[in-house]
């Protein structure tokens, strides 16, 4: 039996008639415990998530009641690479779908949704094709921001797969409608065999479970200060929202952390989704909101926040220049070791050694010039040198001028307690 089959099995089961009041006994529970979240120590998170389940989703307070709650061993094995929702699904936090569309004799089933106050997670199968998830936007229909992704690129037909919506800047809407194409390869662009157009109504308890402490603690980061503001501990992921200080001689553009509890669980920067932005609208490159693998379902009662490295952009420093024909440049990051440029076509394909920092390739933008490409590789007899190339088509000029993204990186090793 495949992840998929256990999934249908487990779908077909029908509550038994002594549980059918199971929600109103959880809702009258809850109620007795309202306005004490916040105030309950993090080893009682998973408690409070499965209370949580029990009152938004009849089909999971079945489960929890009788006892008899199936491994879902489909859902986190496709889920294995994300540590977060693994969790999720492990303590049952998800909303049951079980949606089917057929178009061109194509069909596509909707299982389940893991969402919270910025993500969710929608659990699919598609009877042919490659599926592509092609544009997201409120049931309104209205513009709004966002990162997606699937999991898996070479899913078979029939393979239960997940896509990740991640709203940075903004909040999951509650009505969400998505369009999902199936194409006959693996080519996003290729002829479209048939397209969905589905509809979403998320529970509004999932959107909004999560726990805020306000940190408010600032400290000196490699001679800058730094302030952690708050710390948002959501079922998906959790955030660390920091802001600059005037006087500072260079931005923040970088951390490399993780967290750990009492128990020496460590919870590492989020590999699924987006992974660090600043404000919309910021005029500066400060960036001050990084996600982390959530510890929401985890059993420790304290955290704390390791930082291990930055990376800065130096104010005044910020755009690198390169005079090709000189083969001179001005303000060359220090880990850049050395630079080339080659005609290529009708553009340059410009080549760097770096050593490694765990900063963005490439380490400057592009904007303003017609870039097709770029890779990196490590160096064959040093693993801490990398080469990266990138290619700009369409580029006569021999003076060019690229913003950075960061100008060094630093070790650091700097402990907040976070609770």
């Amino acid at each position: 039996m495949n992840r998929t089959d256990e999934l249908e099995e487990l779908m077909a089961l029908t509550p038994p008639p002594a549980l059918e009041d199971t929600l109103r006994r959880a809702r009258r529970r809850r109620a007795g415990r309202r306005g004490k979240i916040l105030g309950i120590p993090a080893a009682s998170l998973a408690g409070i998530a499965a209370a949580f389940v029990l009152l938004v989703n009849t089909s999971i307070p079945f489960a929890l009641a009788c006892g008899q709650v199936p491994l879902l061993r489909g859902l986190t094995a496709a889920a294995a690479q994300d540590p977060s929702l693994k969790a999720a699904l492990e303590s049952s936090y998800y909303q049951i779908l079980d949606q089917e569309y057929t178009e061109n004799g194509i069909t596509l089933r909707l299982y389940c949704a893991v969402a919270d106050e910025h993500r969710v997670n929608v659990f699919l199968t598609v009877s042919e094709g490659h599926g592509w998830l092609y544009r997201v936007f409120p049931g309104d229909g209205s513009q709004l921001g966002y990162s997606a992704k699937l999991d898996d690129l070479d899913a078979r037909p029939g393979e239960l797969q997940y896509f990740t919506v991640d709203f940075a800047g903004g909040t999951t809407p509650q009505e969400l409608t998505f369009l999902y194409q199936v194409t006959p390869d693996d080519q996003p662009d290729g002829e479209v065999l048939a397209q969905f157009r589905v509809s979403l109504s998320l529970e509004r308890p999932f959107l909004e479970s999560r726990r805020t402490v306000e940190v408010g603690k600032t400290f000196d980061l490699d001679g800058q200060t730094i302030t952690l503001d708050r710390f948002v501990l959501n079922p998906t992921h959790a955030q660390l929202d920091f802001s600059d200080h005037e006087g500072n001689t260079a931005w923040l553009t970088g951390l490399d952390f993780y967290l750990e509890d009492e128990r020496g669980t460590r919870y590492d920067g989020i590999l699924n989704g987006i992974s660090s932005f600043h404000e919309a609208g910021e005029d500066t490159p400060f960036t001050g909101h990084y996600r982390l693998e959530s510890a929401y379902f985890g059993s420790g009662e304290h955290l704390k926040l390791h930082i291990t490295g930055a990376r800065w952009l130096d104010q005044g420093r910020d755009v690198m220049t390169l005079d090709i024909p000189a083969h001179r440049a001005e303000n060359l990051p220090g880990y850049v070791l050395d630079w080339s440029a080659v005609r290529e076509g009708g553009g340059w394909r410009l080549e760097f050694t770096l050593e490694k920092t765990g900063g963005p390739i490439p380490f400057f933008s592009t904007e303003g010039y017609d870039s097709s490409g770029c890779g990196f590789w490590t160096d064959q007899e040093d693993e801490n040198i990398e080469h990266i190339y990138v290619l700009l088509e369409n580029c006569g000029d021999q003076f060019l001028t690229l913003p950075l993204w960061y100008s060094r990186g630093t070790p650091c090793d700097t402990v907040l307690e976070l609770f």
